[in-house]
């Protein structure tokens, strides 16, 4: 009987990293923002190289996908604001309408991380994904 249950054990804890790395990222987007990025990183720095590759895949595409979000996010909205000023209120209306398709964009991204993680299979981020993918 424990033989059984060992393989059903070992398949629930090789999902784990991936489901606390997708946890970790979603936290980051909603929560706790820097905190969970930095738990995140600890956790990247970790287990990098983890024999599993659902984990490792989980774990450098949310890795460098908060990294490209935050810097998609703030450099779009820093240059629009710096060579756009503050004072026109369509400045403000492409700013707040930016973060908001973006950051609830790279969310539903983390969802959808998410569950493929808790399934224990791979997922690949739509738009850029691609770029850190590792088998």
């Amino acid at each position: 009987m424990n033989d059984q249950q060992k393989p059903e054990e070992k398949s629930q804890d090789s999902a784990t990293i991936a489901v606390q790395a997708e946890t970790l990222y979603l936290l980051n987007l909603l929560l706790f923002p820097g905190i969970s990025f930095a738990v995140l990183a600890w956790l990247y720095s970790r287990h990098s190289n983890n024999e599993n590759p659902v984990n490792r895949s989980h774990l450098k595409q949310t890795m460098m996908v908060s990294l490209l979000g935050a810097l998609l996010i703030v450099a779009v909205i820093g240059l629009t604001i710096l060579f756009g000023g503050t004072q026109s209120p369509w400045i403000w209306l492409f700013v707040i309408m930016y973060f908001t398709l973006v950051h609830s964009t790279l969310i539903f991204f983390g969802i959808m991380g998410l569950v493929k993680a808790m399934s224990g299979e791979n997922y690949i981020f739509p738009l850029f994904g691609k770029w850190f993918y590792q088998e």
